[in-house]
């Protein structure tokens, strides 16, 4: 719903690839649509493979050889600089590869700010008692219980509309594809993940949610070890067009310092 294929695949070193909506067959009831289903995997190749499978359709391979890039490597909340550093080292390997740079804005503040409210109506409707959740959780289940219906779709209408205009709006002017880090910070300890849906959470996933809230498939790329942990890049394509992203997701995993690394003294 808010990156829960992106984050992890960052966080951990590996690919993972968020598809379009009702890309891939899902049983489950979401009403906002948002959650979706695809492979995590160590290559590209590998989650080109799941995703042919699950979705039922044929790997094609682009027949453009250069592609307008759209590239965001900073923002007001602020990004962690080795998230950033990645962001400008894909840009410089691609740019050098002959595709077309072309640095664009990015808000995600506004789409954050719905996404609490979505977030909270969605956890409201756990058929569970709140006194079995952990108190973090539980308070954002009762918050969520005391919404209506307007709140629900005010915030939801909100968040869509920003995320239209950060994310779709440069694909559909003057941009093949967009790049971003996946997260504005790095791993840490799990003592000092930020508290979900609080102001530094927003700052932890502003690359991956206004993506989710666009409707738009998205991809993962390892870019990198900061301190011996795992940096990713998000690289961002129009609705539908899955494979001409991971074709240029595996582009970039065959350069230099991109690509699954294994950690140093992993055994």
């Amino acid at each position: 719903m808010g990156g829960s294929i992106r984050i992890p695949a960052s966080c951990c070193g590996v690919v993972g690839l968020r598809p379009s909506p009702n890309t891939v067959p899902d049983e489950r009831a979401d009403p906002a649509g948002l959650s979706v289903i695809c492979p995590i995997a160590r290559t590209v190749a590998d989650v080109r493979l799941i995703f042919s499978v699950v979705a039922d359709t044929v790997s094609t391979s682009s027949s453009q050889s250069q592609h307008r890039i759209g590239v965001a490597d900073s923002t007001a909340l602020g990004i962690e600089d080795a998230c950033a550093d990645a962001c400008r080292r894909a840009a410089a390997a691609l740019d050098a590869a002959g595709h077309q740079m072309k640095r664009i804005e990015w808000e995600s503040e506004a789409v954050a700010a719905g996404y609490g409210v979505v977030r909270r109506a969605s956890m409201a409707s756990f058929d569970a008692d709140p006194q079995l959740f952990a108190p973090g959780i539980r308070n954002l289940v009762e918050q969520g219980r005391k919404l209506s219906a307007l709140d629900y779709f005010k915030a939801f209408e909100s968040a869509t509309a920003a995320a239209q205009w950060t994310v779709i709006k440069p694909l559909l002017s003057d941009c093949d594809f967009l790049l971003t880090p996946t997260l504005g910070l790095v791993p840490m300890a799990i003592e000092a993940v930020p508290p979900f849906l609080s102001e530094p959470y927003g700052q932890y996933i502003q690359f991956v949610l206004p993506v989710s809230f666009a409707h738009t498939p998205a991809v993962s790329v390892p870019a990198g070890l900061h301190k011996g942990l795992p940096v990713g890049v998000q690289l961002v394509a129009r609705a539908g067009r899955e494979m001409d992203l991971l074709n240029l997701a595996e582009q970039l995993e065959a350069m230099p310092g991109f690509g699954f690394q294994r950690p140093p003294d992993f055994a």
